[in-house]
């Protein structure tokens, strides 16, 4: 799913990231993957909550993420 999201293969990573999530779905990093093919797809609702899992998962960078984009809802 990493490369096809690099390539900007946005629908085929998320089905591949979809895939994983189903055979490991406890994977904090799968969800942080998640989040990012989500938001660049323009889905922000399902993004931030593909985040919040990660974070509830012990991800690492997906509460910097979600911050990120809850400070930038506020700014709209």
């Amino acid at each position: 799913a990493g490369v096809l999201f690099r390539q900007k293969a946005y629908q085929p990573a998320l089905a591949a990231i979809s895939t994983a999530l189903s055979l490991d779905p406890r994977n904090a990093g799968d969800w942080e993957t998640k989040g990012k093919i989500l938001q660049a797809l323009g889905q922000n609702e399902a993004s931030a909550e593909a985040y919040e899992e990660a974070d509830a998962l012990g991800g690492s960078i997906a509460t910097i993420l979600r911050k990120g984009y809850r400070k930038s809802e506020a700014e709209k």
